[in-house]
């Protein structure tokens, strides 16, 4: 057999070796990247989900959800209540656990205003995208404009942490990048880039 076309086989062969390998590589990364799917999560999906359960979904709260402070609906509810005084902190402390272990978590925040109206913030820690959902209920809020109560906002993070300002206020907040050092937060809150869940000190 003539040299040149033995040589042309042999880089032929190795050409077919060498895609088959590829295809094989290829394969497995899809496959790979089927069993790891990132969900965009939209409302239904988080109250559908096991980290919810146990929770009505917000959009289902009746409008005096928690009003009468009496009856302290929201701490029975099981919810992280802020305001003069704290109620199931051990909430607050077992999502922080869960998202440091990067596990699926859940809280619903509920505070009131200083006309003791009911606001609400639910947080979501999605473990497969590595994202934080915030949903924000200030329907009943009559402390801010009417236009920004009207609906129930859905917004999606890359952390959770805490941040200080100037003041040395501290707060649980929800951000993209990197958390701002004092007062350099005004900015990112300002593009939607930090969220202030709640002052804890």
């Amino acid at each position: 057999m003539n040299k040149n076309i033995k040589a042309l086989l042999i880089i032929l062969l190795i050409g077919i070796i060498v895609a088959g390998i590829m295809w094989g590589i290829a394969v497995k990364v899809c496959n790979g990247n089927k069993n790891k799917q990132i969900v965009e999560y939209d409302l239904d999906k988080i109250y559908s989900s096991k980290a919810a359960s146990g929770y009505t979904d917000i959009r289902n709260l009746r409008e005096d959800y928690d009003m009468d402070y009496n009856i302290g609906e929201a701490q029975k509810d099981r919810c992280f209540v802020v305001g003069a005084m704290v109620h199931n902190e051990d909430v607050y402390i077992e999502f922080n656990e869960k998202y440091k272990r990067k596990e699926t978590a859940f809280i619903r925040v509920v505070q009131h205003t200083s006309n003791g109206e009911t606001y609400i913030i639910d947080v979501f820690y999605d473990s497969v995208a590595d994202k934080t959902y915030v949903v924000t209920d200030r329907t009943r809020d009559t402390s801010i404009e009417e236009n920004e109560r009207k609906n129930i906002k859905l917004d999606k993070y890359e952390h959770i942490g805490i941040w200080q300002n100037e003041k040395y206020e501290r707060y649980w907040a929800a951000y993209n990048g990197d958390l701002p050092t004092y007062g350099d937060g005004a900015g990112k809150i300002s593009s939607g880039n930090l969220y202030l869940i709640l002052r804890i000190g």
